[in-house]
């Protein structure tokens, strides 16, 4: 295998995406910002409407619910709360962001408390006086409970998203919220008007049921993203899986109701029959989508295998180069000792060679080299040899 192949075992693209991309916390603060924005413009054009009595902003349509004064307060001060936590530090939200959500509690436990104890407590028409030939109710300028009880526990799930202690509730905070507001819009989409109406009370307008599930969802875009939240925005294949199946089977089914309902309305089918079809479309087209994300994860999984099975083989050979390199180095090293311990020395005159190409004497070479010192002395050998010099000379 080449070099230039090994080299890309630290390519960071050799697997492929498992999952794909997550979702970027700031694409999460772009939601949370946008509908923190859209919150707070909602509810001042409602009260801008009310103040110069613009139909078109406090009903939508003729023969709608409006949007009553409160809750168009209520969308504002919510927004600017939303916008304020996502400008600010974790835990260090700025005081009004607590004085607005408390403004927000007080008037929804104040208007549930007015239902439950049938009192009035004088804050239904405390901005503005209700027009009662808009849509007559029972309790004018009354928010409808669901809507009150939605902003309470976003107003909670806001304030439990400025801690990370707290993080996790906000999302079980907003599902209520998110639910009831999904239901309202049903409701409208189907025209069943129990599913955004409670008896003889007020409605949940259709803008208000929007906003409220939009809000509902900035808010926990703007939290710290834990439990479910968090692995619905993660980069993992439970993040991806749940990103691609959550939206398409909530519409899915949605659009099979609102079939449904639309055909039963056009007098196409009686209501068993309705309901038949109902339940055949949601039996095929379910294990579609079903057969299609697993199709795809499959094809996921194969890719990561063969990445992963081809990264095995090129660490197998890697580590035969390696070896085979050592074993080069290890010869090579070795043969540099045996030449290290050749030590050059004159046959003539015994001096030694060292490392700089000059000769000395043995002496000399082994002091410079370590901490022994000479003294002189004669072998018998040498010493018997120089005596028969001696007398031959003599």
């Amino acid at each position: 295998m080449a070099e230039s192949d090994l080299l890309t075992l630290h390519e960071p693209n050799l697997l492929p995406a498992e999952a794909g991309p997550g979702v970027s916390g700031e694409a999460l603060r772009f939601i949370a910002r946008s509908g923190a924005a859209l919150a707070a413009v909602l509810g001042l054009s409602v009260l801008l409407g009310w103040a110069f009595n613009v139909r078109a902003l406090e009903q939508v349509l003729p023969g709608l619910a409006t949007m009553k004064p409160n809750t168009a307060a209520c969308f504002l001060a919510a927004g600017v709360a939303l916008w304020l936590t996502q400008t600010a530090k974790l835990e260090r939200r700025p005081p009004v962001v607590w004085l607005l959500c408390g403004a927000i509690v007080t008037v929804c436990w104040l208007t549930l408390t007015e239902y439950l104890t049938g009192a009035g407590l004088g804050i239904d028409e405390m901005l503005h006086r209700d027009n009662p030939q808009l849509t007559p109710a029972a309790y004018p300028g009354r928010m409808a409970i669901a809507t009150a009880a939605c902003f309470l526990m976003m107003a909670l799930s806001l304030l439990a998203s400025g801690s990370r202690s707290t993080a996790r509730a906000t999302g079980w905070l907003a599902l209520p919220a998110l639910l009831v507001s999904g239901l309202a819009m049903m409701g409208y989409a189907y025209g069943v008007q129990s599913l955004y109406a409670i008896g003889p009370y007020s409605s949940m307008a259709l803008h208000t049921a929007v906003g409220v599930h939009l809000l509902g969802l900035a808010i926990v875009a703007g939290a710290p993203q834990t439990g479910f939240i968090g692995v619905l925005t993660s980069d993992t294949m439970g993040g991806s899986v749940a990103r691609r199946l959550l939206p398409a089977t909530t519409l899915l089914i949605f659009l099979i109701g609102w079939a449904r309902a639309s055909g039963q309305g056009a007098g196409w089918y009686d209501d068993r029959f309705g309901l038949a079809l109902m339940v055949c479309l949601c039996m095929l087209l379910m294990p579609v989508l079903i057969v299609r994300n697993g199709t795809r994860l499959h094809q996921t999984d194969m890719e990561r295998q063969r990445a992963k099975e081809k990264i095995r083989q090129w660490h197998t050979t890697l580590e035969d180069r390696v070896s085979e390199r050592n074993r080069s180095l290890q010869d090579a090293i070795n043969q540099v000792r045996q030449l290290d311990a050749l030590l050059p020395i004159c046959p003539r005159c015994q001096r030694i060679r060292d490392d700089g190409l000059y000769w000395q004497s043995v002496e000399a070479y082994v002091a410079a080299r370590t901490d022994t010192r000479f003294t002189h002395g004669m072998c018998p050998e040498c010493q018997a040899r120089m005596m028969g010099e001696d007398l031959h000379a003599h």
